[in-house]
């Protein structure tokens, strides 16, 4: 989070206008939802599209990539979620912030499951 935080503070400018307690919020409860799941690498960075993405790696073939986007007139904010296995999109759906992360758990628990069955 600490280098989320320098970059979101270098490009200010891409979120103008969005509180910064708001973005940060978002942005650890995305973190914390899909380190859950023990990435091989978790990374958080801010676009210039006003958005933050949240990026996953577990493994080799699976990433997870989770976009959410302000706007300072919404108090919701919208986000995107794209799965890829082996560099091909398998999986891309959109939606306010509290449903892209409920799809995000049901998408990878049965995963998780398979993959750690004794936890």
């Amino acid at each position: 989070m600490r280098l989320f935080e320098n970059r979101l503070e270098a490009d200010r400018a891409f979120l103008e206008g969005i509180e910064t307690s708001k973005i940060t919020a978002y942005c650890s409860n995305s973190v914390e939802v899909m380190a859950a799941f023990l990435p091989t690498r978790l990374s958080a960075d801010v676009s210039p599209d006003a958005s933050i993405v949240v990026q996953a790696f577990y493994g080799d073939a699976l990433r997870v990539f989770w976009e959410t986007f302000f706007d300072a007139e919404e108090d919701v904010a919208y986000s995107t979620l794209n799965i890829t296995l082996h560099k091909k999109v398998v999986i891309s759906e959109g939606g306010q912030f509290d449903e892209v992360k409920k799809r995000f758990v049901e998408l990878l628990s049965p995963l998780f499951k398979v993959i750690f069955p004794y936890l």
